[in-house]
């Protein structure tokens, strides 16, 4: 060590002593470290947006449905609340939210706008994910013609072509009110993206 150098300690290394340089280099490789997962995080999703959503161009509105799994109900959680929360958020954004007539026999594609919430809940807490996913019909690159077999002939495949989500831990008295606000984060995503490709359906101001 360089005589008369100044020095940092950490209280776990009360008997180390090192000089400024090395602890600002080892900062340095931390900072680096951490900066670079943060931008494979962000390329990876910045990545991702951009394959799904083109998928969301030429929709005329989505029907939305929701679904909560047994284990979170009993916290009261509640599918229609995520249902609810969604059309209300879309139809403010100007996105047509379609009746299950116009889904079956008006809309194009069938969009549907699914909002999930699953999880397993303990004495200590719960454990639990969130995603919301839009699926439509899709045809097959190889042969448009197809279509699924048996009595399901007529139908088209059905395929998730946007998705995102997100997973928390939390005490059961939270979860109701903290699943609804992310789940409305969730539906805020799929809002900015479908109005990135589709801005003629905005409401005017």
């Amino acid at each position: 060590m360089v005589t008369g150098a100044p020095t940092c300690k950490a209280p776990f290394l009360r008997d180390l002593r090192f000089p400024i340089p090395i602890c600002i280099f080892g900062f340095l490789i931390a900072v680096s470290l951490t900066s670079a997962t943060w931008a494979q995080e962000f390329r990876a999703q910045e990545a991702l947006e951009l394959l799904q959503t083109p998928s969301l161009k030429g929709l005329d509105g989505v029907l939305v449905t929701a679904s909560v799994s047994k284990g979170l109900e009993r916290t009261g959680l509640a599918a229609d609340d995520l249902q609810t929360d969604a059309e209300l958020n879309l139809r403010l954004a100007g996105i047509p939210v379609l009746s299950k007539a116009d889904f079956v026999f008006k809309a194009p594609g069938a969009p549907n706008l699914h909002l999930f919430a699953e999880g397993v809940c303990s004495d200590q807490g719960c454990g639990y994910s969130i995603t919301a996913s839009l699926n439509q019909d899709v045809l097959l690159a190889r042969d448009p013609s197809l279509r699924p077999a048996g009595r399901f002939g007529s139908f088209h495949f059905t395929c998730e072509t946007w998705r995102v989500g997100s997973t928390y831990v939390g005490p059961h008295r939270d979860v109701p009110k903290t699943a609804r606000d992310r789940m409305k984060d969730l539906v805020d995503e799929f809002m900015n993206a479908y109005i990135s490709v589709n801005p003629k359906n905005q409401p005017a101001h």
